[in-house]
């Protein structure tokens, strides 16, 4: 990893019943008037939440630029607590789940899984 990293950002959204979130992070370096380019401390951690097709709340994870690599590790474990919480990076924001026996899917992807099973199939035989 480099000591000067790259910008990185994902949207995440979820959805069950009545409930339709989306959530935004950023790992973007800080504006110069804030920056500390020096000190190499010039990276901050920002993120937009709320209810789908709402204004979304925006907040700075950092009250002063931070290094690179304590950035770096705000941002992925911010994105991995919302996927662990059931968040998708599809738009739909429709989580799959594999249990190890069937596939469960609310687009139905059981029916997708044997599409793609017996298309194989006709290609083996």
């Amino acid at each position: 990893m480099s000591a000067t990293g790259t910008e990185e950002s994902i949207s995440l959204y979820y959805k069950e019943g009545s409930s339709d979130k989306e959530y935004h992070v950023q790992l973007v370096r800080a504006i110069k008037e804030t920056a500390v380019p020096a000190t190499g401390l010039d990276w901050v951690v920002t993120y937009q939440y709320g209810r789908r097709g709402s204004t979304l709340r925006p907040k700075t994870k950092h009250e002063s630029p931070v290094s690179f690599a304590e950035a770096k590790t705000v941002y992925d474990s911010m994105v991995k607590k919302q996927l662990a919480e059931g968040y998708t990076t599809g738009a739909d924001g429709t989580p799959f789940a594999w249990d190890g026996k069937s596939w469960r899917n609310k687009r139905g992807a059981a029916a997708a899984a044997k599409s793609h099973i017996r298309g194989r199939t006709r290609l083996l035989s």
